[in-house]
């Protein structure tokens, strides 16, 4: 997998960032989880293209649309940290700033750790992924150890 063309994100997020997220998280709050479309990759996604104007899932858009066409490509990425590293600096989750990526392995599925973790928004103190009933938050301390910056601030 490549990361699009795409430099890691080391553009400057706009002055009004903290708004735009507010913004893009009150539009999603409510939106129920959709392969394709609202699942966790393009949840994290649609966000760095809002902040950013870059598109990290651009090639993957309208590829997949089930659960074994997300697992499919994840697995040809190494999984979301995969995806996550070929496109965004990496950083520890303790230093990460509200707006960057963030992951979550969720205890109560089974399988590979690449197909049982979710790419989200931090969010302050929580972690917000795409779920069955809308965004659900995770607690910092929850997440993994891994965060993603996106862009500068």
């Amino acid at each position: 997998m490549t990361n699009n063309g795409y430099k890691k994100t080391e553009e400057d997020r706009p002055e009004n960032w903290s708004s735009l997220l507010a913004v893009y998280l009150d539009a999603r709050r409510a939106t129920s989880f959709e392969w394709g479309s609202q699942d966790c990759c393009l949840f994290a996604a649609d966000w760095v293209k809002e902040c950013l104007g870059i598109d990290p899932a651009e090639q993957w858009r309208g590829q997949y649309n089930t659960e074994a066409g997300a697992l499919k490509i994840l697995k040809l990425g190494n999984g979301i940290r995969g995806l996550a590293n070929a496109t965004f600096t990496r950083c520890k989750v303790g230093f990460a700033h509200r707006g960057d990526l963030v992951a979550f392995q969720d205890p109560s599925l089974k399988g590979p750790a690449w197909a049982t973790t979710s790419l989200g928004i931090l969010d302050g103190r929580y972690g917000l992924f795409a779920g069955p009933e809308g965004v659900q938050a995770v607690p910092r301390n929850e997440l993994m150890k891994t965060a993603w910056r996106v862009g500068n601030l």
